[in-house]
């Protein structure tokens, strides 16, 4: 399988080097930080009206986190897509994206 040159491509080869299985969806977590509570909330709000699971969890740099969670095939245009359209839902409330994780069952 073959990556596009960038960050999301980058960590795609390395997760098919370790023999990931791309065949299957899976729970994909994506994190934004925000810097209050309130604002953490609205943004998981807005998902969760839109059928999104979203935690709201304090982190260690007294900030907020919002940990999305969306089952997808790991695709690069599907991680990139979601990253993109999150992204743009978070500054609406002041956060900003902070990477994305999933685990191999």
């Amino acid at each position: 399988m073959k990556f596009p040159n960038d960050e999301n491509g980058d960590v795609l080869r390395r997760m098919q080097e370790s023999g990931f299985d791309f065949s299957k969806e899976y729970v994909f977590d994506y994190y934004h930080i925000f810097d209050s509570e309130s604002t953490a909330q609205q943004f998981a709000t807005m998902l969760q009206k839109h059928r999104i699971h979203a935690e709201v969890q304090p982190n260690k740099d007294s900030k907020w986190d919002v940990v999305v969670k969306i089952m997808h095939l790991p695709t690069h245009n599907e991680i990139t897509e979601w990253e993109i359209d999150l992204e743009a839902g978070a500054k609406k409330f002041g956060g900003l994206k902070d990477g994305w994780g999933v685990m191999q069952e």
